[in-house]
This record gives C-alpha cells, structure tokens and sequence, in this order.
C-alpha cells in the first residue's frame, strides 16, 4: 500500500518539474530547520517535522523511479544526505541540552542515537 502511495506522489510531484536529487536536497533543508526548531524545545513542532522531512527522503527515490532518473550518484547523494540529516538533528538535540544545566542525560541519549545511526550506516557496509 505505502509503494502504491509513494508511486502515486511521486507521479504527481514529477509533473512539477522537482527532480530526485532536489528532493533529498530538501530534505536537507527541512532537517535543518527542523534541527533549530527542535533547539529551540519546540518538540511536538519538530516531531511534525521531522515526518514531513520523512516524507521527502521516502519520495525522492519513487520519483527516481518514476522519472526513470535512477542513478548511482542519485544513491550515494540520497545516502549521504540523509546522514547529514540525522547528524543534524542530533546537532539542534545536543543545542537544547547544551544550555539546559543538569542535561547529562539528555546529552548522553543523544549521544547514544548518534552512535546508533552511524551503526546502521557500518552494518549495511
């Protein structure tokens, strides 16, 4: 069914003239305002957005697919930026706590969600 969905966007989205690689480039660009949001301590905000960001890096290879773009650069930019986003997410995560006294725990969760995301990338390697 979420296939189904995604293809169904994505033909909408490629009669805009957006290609893939533009996308993942806003997807980007939605983490990292995301990220400010969620330093802020705007949560609920920032969970929001961080679904709508969600679905930009889900649609950005359904429209590869559905424009006949696919591309090994296409996948490796995908890839990369989709690290830098969480890696920016956690950068507006550690902000919040950084100028909250007695955030150890926050900051060490952070931590732990960084190192858990760099595993993903080692354990598919």
């Amino acid at each position: 069914m979420t296939r189904g969905l995604l293809s169904d966007v994505a033909g909408i989205i490629a009669r805009t003239g957006l290609t893939p690689n533009m996308l993942t480039w806003l997807g980007l660009l939605l983490n990292s305002i995301t990220a400010w949001v969620l330093s802020r301590g705007a949560f609920t905000a920032g969970g929001l957005l961080v679904l709508v960001a969600g679905a930009f890096d889900a649609l950005d290879g359904s429209l590869a697919r559905a424009t006949g773009r696919v591309s090994k650069f296409g996948a490796f930019l995908d890839s990369s930026l989709d690290r830098l986003s969480e890696a920016v997410l956690y950068l507006g995560l550690l902000w919040y706590f950084a100028d909250r006294p007695g955030s150890r725990e926050g900051i060490a969760l952070t931590y732990l969600a960084i190192v858990g995301s760099l595993l993903v990338s080692y354990t598919r390697a």
